[in-house]
């Protein structure tokens, strides 16, 4: 009975923080969020269908978030017109940048959306190693928030690292015997995964429009130095148009989404396509 007592009793005075409430960017990262704190309540501001290039937060998106404690940000189109406004509503939140201490490499300029950020690339989590290198600042954001959860935080940030390392040496074995070739994306949003797998991305929307004649000349080039082609289109986009394309360089289209919440099997989902498109299997 004196055991129960002293149980109760240190239940009641030990405060266990709840986990934490947050939003990010993009759909890829709710995941990684996820499995560094599996109570972590995660939702992410682009919701299927929709594009980053665009996006604009809903109205109930803006009151979650002004209860939300972290925000963890990639540098996508939308977030610099959208900053400002999610301080306002939340002035206490964190923001977490994944591009922090990161190499970015350039991106074409987007429509719809202002903003100097726009110009290097956002899509950060194409890249298991780069999001793997990231899993730190992120664990040591919550655990900041939540220290009472940092044996379980810390636990999870080292198996899902692991998990990240893993599927990265599954696509080296995939991919290392095709370095130097190129695929094709409608949107070029590969470049990093690419960067890292010794690849060759050339894409048919620049400067943030979809290509015209002079674009479609740019891939008929880049397509007679290549006898394996294969695009990748986002299910966002216009599937007829990137076959129209694919008829013309004599290639097939693939559907790859680099915003499924299947992350980080979809990378590998990429690399197999590839792969076969690269053997002729």
């Amino acid at each position: 009975m004196t055991r129960l007592l002293s149980l109760l009793i240190f239940l009641t005075a030990t405060p266990f923080t709840q986990a934490a409430n947050i939003f990010v960017s993009v759909p890829p990262l709710v995941p990684v969020l996820k499995a560094l704190d599996t109570d972590n309540q995660v939702e992410s501001l682009v919701t299927a269908g929709y594009s980053p290039a665009t996006y604009s937060p809903t109205p109930r998106q803006l009151v979650a978030l002004s209860n939300a404690d972290i925000f963890v940000r990639s540098g996508l189109p939308y977030e610099a017109a959208w900053m400002n406004r999610i301080r306002a509503v939340n002035p206490g939140i964190l923001i977490v940048d994944l591009r922090d201490g990161v190499e970015l490499l350039e991106h074409h300029h987007h429509e719809g959306h202002a903003g100097h950020e726009e110009e290097t690339d956002p899509h950060l989590w194409t890249d298991p190693v780069l999001i793997s290198n990231q899993l730190n600042k992120l664990a040591q954001a919550l655990i900041n928030l939540t220290p009472d959860r940092e044996q379980v935080i810390v636990k999870n940030h080292l198996s899902y690292q692991q998990q990240l390392l893993n599927v990265d040496s599954q696509i080296r074995d995939l991919l290392a015997p095709y370095a130097d070739n190129t695929f094709y994306v409608y949107h070029p949003a590969w470049s990093y995964f690419a960067k890292r797998y010794q690849l060759k991305q050339v894409s048919l929307e620049r400067g943030g429009k979809d290509f015209g004649p002079h674009a479609l000349e740019h891939v008929l080039e880049a397509s007679r130095q290549n006898t394996h082609r294969v695009l990748f289109v986002q299910p966002q986009f216009d599937r007829r148009l990137a076959q129209r394309v694919a008829d013309e360089i004599q290639g097939h289209v693939v559907t790859i989404d680099p915003l499924s919440e299947t992350y980080p099997m979809n990378l590998l989902d990429a690399a197999t396509a590839l792969k076969k498109a690269f053997s002729h299997e």
